[in-house]
C-alpha cells in the first residue's frame, strides 16, 4: 500500500493485538492500560484473555490513537510480558535498562524487540551477545530490520530480519528507528513490490520511508 491508503480501526487494532499476544505468550492474558481522568497521570489496567485481545483493543482504539496512545502501547507490552520477565530478557543479551532512553525519550533496541517479537532481548545481530554462537529471530510478526551498524561494519544483522515474510523493515539509523515498506508484489500497485520468491535477477520496486521525528516527521 502507498502512504495515502487509509488504515481502518479494525486493521490497527489487529496489529496492536498481535503485538500484545506475542508479549503474553501461550495461555497468558493481555494487560490493557487506560488513562484515568488525565493523560499522563493515573492508569487503570484491564486484564483480558489473549483470544479476546483484538476485540478489546478495538473497543479502546480511540485511546490508542489519541494523545498518549503510544505510551499506552508501551505500558501494555511491558505489563503483559511482566516487569520481572522484561528485566530478565534484557540481561540475557547483556543489555541495560531503561526501555526508553533519555533525554530525548528514544526507543531502545530492547523495547523495539519487545514490540516486534514479544521478548525484550535487543540483539538484532547474527551472533549472540558473546559472539560464541549464531543468533536469529523467530518469524514473529514477519517484520524485518536493517541497520546502519552493518554498513559501518560494527554488526551483521541476522538473516530473518534481512529477509522478512512481509516487505516491511524497521530501519535503525544509529540514534532512532524509522520505517520502510513496499507494496506487496502481485497486489495493489502490481510491479511496485519486491518479488515474493528470492531471485538472482535484479529488479526495481518502490520503497516508502516514514520518519516520525521533527522537523521532517
Amino acid at each position: 500500500v502507498d502512504p495515502s491508503t487509509p488504515v481502518t480501526d479494525a486493521a490497527l487494532a489487529g496489529a496492536l493485538a498481535a503485538i500484545l499476544q506475542q508479549c503474553a505468550g501461550v495461555g497468558r492474558p493481555v494487560q490493557l492500560p487506560a488513562w484515568g481522568s488525565d493523560v499522563g497521570k493515573a492508569v487503570r489496567v484491564e486484564e483480558v484473555g489473549s483470544a479476546e485481545a483484538g476485540s478489546a483493543v478495538l473497543a479502546a482504539i480511540d485511546a490508542f490513537k489519541g494523545r498518549g496512545g503510544c505510551v499506552l502501547l508501551v505500558y501494555a507490552a511491558l505489563l503483559t510480558r511482566g516487569v520481572d520477565q522484561v528485566k530478565t530478557d534484557v540481561m540475557v543479551d547483556m543489555g541495560e535498562p531503561p526501555l526508553v532512553v533519555g533525554p530525548h525519550r528514544i526507543c531502545s533496541s530492547e523495547l523495539m524487540a519487545l514490540l516486534l517479537k514479544g521478548v525484550a532481548s535487543g540483539n538484532f545481530g547474527a551472533q549472540n551477545a558473546t559472539n560464541t554462537a549464531g543468533n536469529d529471530w523467530p518469524p514473529a510478526l514477519g517484520v524485518g530490520m536493517l541497520s546502519s551498524s552493518e554498513l559501518e561494519g560494527s554488526m551483521t544483522i541476522c538473516n530473518a530480519l534481512k529477509s522478512p515474510a512481509q516487505p516491511v523493515w524497521v530501519l535503525h539509523g544509529g540514534d532512532h528507528f524509522t520505517l520502510a515498506w513496499a507494496a506487496a508484489a502481485g497486489g495493489a500497485g502490481d510491479g511496485e513490490g519486491p518479488p515474493t520468491v528470492p531471485s538472482t535477477t535484479p529488479s526495481e520496486f518502490i520503497l516508502y520511508h516514514w520518519n516520525g521525528l521533527p522537523p521532517h516527521g
